[in-house]
């Protein structure tokens, strides 16, 4: 059905202008663009546009019925791909110029076909748009007014297959004049013109003045960023890694989420969950609705040792774990309070049907932070356990703290 829909969008040029000799008319038609937009569907972007017609000169405005017509787009196959409408990437609907409102019959019809001029070298990937008005000659006067003011003409909806490529489109006048008719499908629009390409600036979502790491007096990492303006942003993640390499880096934050003000923001998150010593690497996800952009690396070196005086924490806790989920080592860090006086410590480590898996007496253990605890993600046998939810349990004196934990591999 579609080669056959192709073939016919192809021989129309050739029937219009084997049947008859054209005749000229008074008036010209100009083709515009209008209303660019980004719009979002399932999880796909569009980027969606208005073709618009109008008469030529102004005083031939509604003086004409439009008819029927071939445009020739072309545009950044970076951005679209290539063959529009064999790879259904593209839609077009009728506009104001094409619409059938209260008439009990279709006025037009509009078809599509992806083609491309013989003459260009290398070929120039087209997508031609035919509009068709469906009556005879006698009933030409249902057709349409072509006023002197842009009208929509069709809606046209592009399919966006490379996000970070600017979509453009620009209409390919070479094969334009001779191809626009009055309704009643003989007399041509005499001069056809078009307007210039339609560029479609993608918003910045945000605007990042800074993004800067510093230790604070707990010895923690702090990560601190700022923002100019914000737009349709979800929020920020912050990664971490011990090389420069983003796809080493690990998310260690959660959502952060976003103002979406023009005003400026600064946002932080500190964290508290480095352990070794060396070189780190941290990176900040600004999250849009279907993508995200990074910024970064900052980097900072972290010593466990710090001439600010250790804080004693006020209760016994099991800090959050790190990262959750995890592969394969999982940090526990906990704190002893500092009317706990010296405490017997235990790690107890259960799967999900309530079986204990790994066990560690961890001695006694005095008031402070304990951040350097890792389990390797193995049972008491040092085999490899496997992917699912675990339950951490903290046992402090008399007291026993519990944290869901996630292994994926």
């Amino acid at each position: 059905m579609k080669r056959l829909l192709n073939l016919l969008i192809l021989l129309i040029p050739i029937m219009l202008f084997g049947q008859f000799e054209p005749i000229v008319g008074d008036a010209g038609i100009h083709y515009s663009f209008a209303n660019p937009q980004i719009t979002q569907e399932g999880g796909i972007s569009y980027f969606e546009f208005d073709l618009m017609a109008q008469a030529t000169p102004d005083e031939q405005g509604n003086m004409t019925r439009i008819g029927d017509g071939n445009i020739w787009l072309y545009f950044n196959t970076e951005a679209f791909g290539e063959d529009l409408f064999t790879n259904d990437n593209v839609t077009v609907t009728n506009g104001t110029l094409l619409a059938s409102e209260g008439y009990p019959f279709p006025l037009y019809w509009i078809g599509l076909n992806d083609t491309a001029d013989p003459h260009q070298n290398p070929s120039l990937p087209l997508l031609a748009l035919t509009f068709l008005y469906e009556l005879d000659v006698p009933n030409d006067i249902y057709a349409n007014q072509l006023p002197a003011t842009p009208t929509q003409l069709m809606h046209v909806k592009f399919k966006i297959l490379n996000t970070k490529k600017q979509p453009w489109v620009c209409i390919w006048d070479v094969e334009m004049p001779g191809n626009s008719y009055y309704s009643d499908h003989q007399t041509i629009y005499v001069p056809v013109t078009v307007s210039e390409c339609l560029y479609y600036q993608i918003p910045t979502p945000v605007e990042l003045s800074s993004f800067t790491a510093s230790l604070s007096a707990e010895s923690y990492v702090k990560l601190t960023w700022v923002t100019q303006s914000e737009t349709n942003m979800t929020g920020y993640y912050i990664l971490r890694g011990t090389s420069d390499d983003l796809n080493s880096a690990q998310m260690v934050s959660p959502l952060i989420p976003a103002t979406n003000t023009s005003s400026m923001q600064t946002y932080e998150f500190t964290d508290s969950e480095v352990y070794e010593d060396g070189v780190y690497y941290y990176w900040l996800e600004a999250r849009e609705t279907a993508t995200s952009s990074f910024h970064g690396p900052v980097s900072i070196a972290f010593s466990s040792t710090s001439t600010t005086p250790a804080t004693i924490p006020l209760q016994t806790a099991l800090n959050k774990i790190y990262p959750n989920p995890f592969n394969p080592f999982a940090c526990i860090p906990f704190s002893i309070g500092k009317d706990a006086g010296p405490t017997p410590v235990s790690i107890q480590i259960y799967n999900a049907r309530g079986q204990i898996v790994y066990s560690d007496d961890l001695g006694v253990k005095n008031p402070g932070n304990y951040k350097d605890y890792v389990w390797d993600g193995k049972d008491m046998q040092g085999r490899d356990c496997g992917t699912g939810m675990y339950m951490v349990r903290m046992i402090a004196g008399k007291t026993s703290f519990t944290q869901k934990v996630v292994m994926i591999k």
